[in-house]
């Protein structure tokens, strides 16, 4: 699939979106991904590339992800928790608050 979807297939990338979990520490889906965000707005491929950013490490790109993703999604329970995941293994513990007090407000 990751040839495929590197040859700009959607299929196979929605495939991959599926097959996901298994997927993450492919380094070839991290560079493939991109190619299918758009331009604005959010995709699954949005969220998984900002997993997969996390796992690798590289908290600001992922941070920059689910806060695009958080401007049009603001209740999106997963979103919040991971971002403030990210921000608490990142020492913004303010930030990571707030999300904290945000998710909780949605889900008592």
């Amino acid at each position: 699939y990751l040839v495929l979807a590197n040859a700009g297939s959607h299929e196979a990338m929605n495939r991959l979106i599926a097959l996901a979990p298994g997927l993450y520490r492919e380094p070839e889906l991290a560079e493939i991904l991109p190619k299918f965000l758009p331009e604005s707005g959010t995709s699954p491929e949005l969220l998984l590339l900002a997993k997969i950013f996390v796992l690798k490490g590289r908290y600001e790109e992922a941070r920059k992800l689910y806060q695009r993703h958080l401007a049009l999604q603001p209740a999106d329970p997963t979103a919040l928790r991971n971002l403030a995941e990210i921000d608490f293994e990142d020492q913004r513990f303010e930030e990571a608050r707030d999300l904290y007090v945000r998710l909780q407000h949605l889900d008592p």
